[in-house]
């Protein structure tokens, strides 16, 4: 099961003009570091 298809995750490289390990992973931190973001303001919006 892949969660992007290899065209998304060109497209992803390409955008964020990846091309070491370390550019990835400073890349999925900050897509990740917005999500959790949004996860909690809208828990916090609940209660």
């Amino acid at each position: 099961m892949r969660l992007w298809s290899q065209q998304q995750l060109r497209e992803f490289i390409k955008e964020n003009n990846l091309v070491s390990a370390q550019d990835a992973q400073i890349a999925l931190k900050d897509l990740f570091a917005e999500t959790i973001q949004e996860m909690l303001e809208a828990e916090m919006d609940i209660h």
